[in-house]
């Protein structure tokens, strides 16, 4: 009877000793994805600093921020966290908490002729070096620094979009309403949400 159960414990313990092998072998495998993942992620952090830094001095040798002033004297206070809501489910991100939503003829007066001086810096497009995220930042930038220019307390609601593909900006006017702006043409594609590929939008990043 002893030996019977001196037989079923070792085959016991064996078993549990192959269960805490698998298992540490999981956690190993898991860890590994992990290490991966975190690698990936700090690749891409750096790679969008430094497509920052680079449109940051192309902003500070372009020739020069524009007068705003006229177009700003109609203006509302938006959240963009509550705004996106009725859009449904994006990955949203706000370097602040509220900013100034204008008419859309305002918002067309104001990009048209920032537009020109991002072609200036850009050009024309390249991929890897003027591709569209580069659009989307320099545009931006353009935008944020007209309205600091502007000597107002809150920013501009414009913002870089992504879709799978593409990278491209956007606007809130007073109505609500998010509409999807091309930087590259200088073309208002349509509502967030109604447009198609490659302007089917997942992430939205309003800048501060």
């Amino acid at each position: 009877m002893t030996s019977t159960i001196d037989y079923l414990r070792r085959i016991l313990n064996c078993l549990l000793i192959r269960n805490c092998d698998k298992l540490l072998e999981n956690c190993n495998n898991e860890k590994k994805d992990l290490k991966l993942e975190i690698d990936k992620l700090n690749r891409d952090s750096k790679y969008y600093q430094d497509r920052i830094d680079t449109l940051t001095t192309a902003l500070a040798n372009a020739v020069h921020i524009i007068d705003i002033s006229p177009y700003l004297t109609e203006k509302v206070t938006v959240n963009p966290y509550d705004l996106i809501k009725k859009y449904g489910t994006y990955d949203i991100i706000c370097g602040d908490f509220e900013y100034y939503a204008l008419s859309e003829e305002n918002w067309k007066n104001i990009l048209s002729t920032i537009q020109i001086q991002v072609m200036k810096v850009l050009k024309e497009y390249l991929a890897e070096c003027r591709d569209c995220d580069d659009f989307a930042l320099l545009m931006d930038s353009f935008v944020m620094s007209a309205f600091a220019n502007a000597s107002l307390d809150k920013q501009g609601a414009f913002c870089i979009i992504w879709s799978n593909s593409h990278a491209y900006n956007g606007f809130v006017t007073f109505d609500n309403k998010i509409y999807i702006y091309e930087p590259q043409n200088n073309v208002i594609i349509g509502e967030l949400g109604k447009t198609l590929a490659p302007y089917d939008s997942r992430y939205i990043w309003f800048m501060g």
